[in-house]
């Protein structure tokens, strides 16, 4: 309906304004409507930001199920590692105190999944060392009680924001830490200003554990674990024995998998 119909026009002078009297108000002429109306311009921009919108909904809906997959996939890994320990619902009870179970299943993993030690290696500084019979398949620096320790996530951070540190320290972080690789696992990362990124342990420093101290073995008959690529974005790679390890022997992997830019930290070698 017309916005024009709801009222009666004005009379014009001289005539009484009696709704007996009035006229209904003309309707705009076909010309007035086309001008109007809106051009293809007009209708093509449209169609446009429709369909951009429409993109993004559906990648937002897949990024939401991707979260519940992977959520669901945390709890399930949670339920299975922990065991009977208890589930955090309040985050201001973090860390919550140890209890008979925890006592339980430390005294179990000290008496079987208590694998290495740290000593000086014969290769370069200090290495990770078998003290007793490690099996082919295990990760030897399994965690016992996972709800009571921090999980080993990475910051990405340039070079370039690293620019400050000290020098020694600066050589601690390219020591541990190796440089993001592309999809290649051989080229390194870099951000828009050609500066190479790190993935360092959010925790710092003096949180590591044996297992950083791994050394690389340029012979492959002289390797016995390998890397495990980490499930998830933002975490670490894990580790895998590839025979059985007696005891004393050293453990050693190949730092190829952690791509040029670290191999080079170990080899004189020329790299591709």
């Amino acid at each position: 309906m017309s916005a024009a119909a709801n009222f009666s026009p004005k009379a014009r002078k001289g005539e009484p304004s009696s709704s007996s009297t009035s006229k209904p108000a003309a309707l705009p002429s076909d010309a007035a409507a086309a001008e109007d109306a809106p051009s293809k311009d007009d209708i093509a921009t449209l169609k446009a930001e429709i369909a951009v919108l429409k993109y993004h909904l559906k990648a937002s809906q897949q990024e939401v199920l991707d979260l519940r997959k992977r959520l669901e996939a945390n709890k399930a890994a949670a339920a299975s590692s922990s065991s009977e320990a208890p589930s955090l619902t309040d985050i201001s009870a973090w860390p919550p105190e140890p209890d008979d179970k925890d006592k339980r299943r430390l005294i179990k993993h000290l008496l079987h999944e208590t694998y290495v030690s740290l000593g000086a290696s014969a290769v370069a500084g200090v290495g990770v060392f078998a003290i007793r019979d490690i099996p082919e398949g295990v990760d030897p620096f399994p965690i016992v009680n996972t709800h009571l320790a921090l999980k080993e996530q990475f910051c990405t951070i340039s070079a370039h924001e690293l620019r400050d540190l000290a020098p020694e320290v600066m050589d601690q972080v390219k020591s541990f830490f190796a440089p993001l690789t592309k999809e290649d696992e051989w080229t390194p990362q870099t951000d828009a200003k050609g500066n190479i990124l790190y993935g360092v342990l959010c925790t710092g420093l003096n949180s590591l554990n044996c297992s950083w101290y791994l050394n690389h073995a340029p012979d492959p008959k002289d390797r016995n674990i390998k890397f495990k690529e980490a499930e998830n974005d933002g975490e670490f790679n894990s580790y895998m024995t590839t025979r059985i390890i007696r005891k004393g022997e050293e453990l050693l992997t190949d730092y190829r998998a952690l791509g040029r830019e670290y191999l080079a930290l170990v080899t004189d070698e020329p790299l591709p």
